[in-house]
């Protein structure tokens, strides 16, 4: 909302158009419904009268903040219409461009919170979106002590005895077990003396073990999980 607030504000600057000519006292009012139903949802809980009253407040703060971002969208693309109609200036339409993408991002958020606050829904990981201004960045969850979560884009390397890196790739909506076998591929078309490999515990599949025993000489591929008393010395 921040976004299309602003884009919008120059936009009509721009094409010398008199909306948004009070867009800051908007920000700050969009900002302000935000912040209120970012502290309802924070409520420390002590009786169940309280547990009730907070999803009361949690649910008027919302809709109050989503009634007037509504508002705000509404008004948003009658703006970006009448400037369609008056104007042929090139940067006016690059800027109407990223406020039609914000739009989306908008009306997606919207739906979400309405279908999480409202209707008692899930959202599936895959709809979330974590980056509006870096599309491609996914939740990392490595569970280790001190990072309880992190964001961004998990990378993959290869190195040699020495510790020097033969290749790497960019994991996009890819898992450790996905990547073994075509990354291994990938990296044995560049190096052809490339016979042996060691893995960690996450690239473990009975498929991925046998496609990389048919590739390589030597293939260390642990199993996850804890080592059984039968399992040892047999990794």
């Amino acid at each position: 909302m921040r976004k299309i607030i602003v884009l919008t504000a120059r936009l009509c600057e721009r094409t010398s158009l008199p909306e948004w000519r009070q867009y800051i006292h908007v920000l700050k009012k969009i900002k302000r419904l935000y912040r209120h139903a970012q502290q309802a949802k924070r409520a420390r809980i002590r009786t169940t009268a309280r547990a009730d009253r907070r999803e009361r407040e949690v649910r008027e703060s919302h809709r109050k903040y989503i009634g007037e971002s509504n508002k705000l969208l509404i008004k948003a693309k009658s703006t970006i219409k009448d400037v369609k109609e008056s104007t042929v200036d090139i940067a006016a339409v690059a800027i109407i461009s990223e406020i039609k993408n914000y739009i989306q991002h908008a009306e997606r958020q919207i739906d979400q919170i309405e279908r999480r606050v409202f209707e008692g829904q899930t959202i599936p990981h895959k709809e979330k979106v974590f980056s509006l201004f870096e599309g491609h960045t996914e939740w990392i969850s490595k569970g280790k002590a001190g990072v309880p979560q992190e964001l961004g884009l998990k990378v993959c390397v290869i190195e040699d005895q020495y510790g020097f890196i033969l290749n790497h790739r960019i994991m996009k909506n890819e898992q450790d077990v996905d990547a073994a076998v075509p990354f291994l591929k990938e990296t044995k078309a560049l190096y052809k003396n490339l016979t042996k490999c060691s893995f960690d515990k996450g690239f473990h599949s009975p498929s991925n073990k046998r496609e990389l025993a048919e590739i390589l000489d030597t293939v260390v591929l642990p199993k996850k999980g804890k080592l059984v008393p039968e399992r040892k010395g047999n990794k």
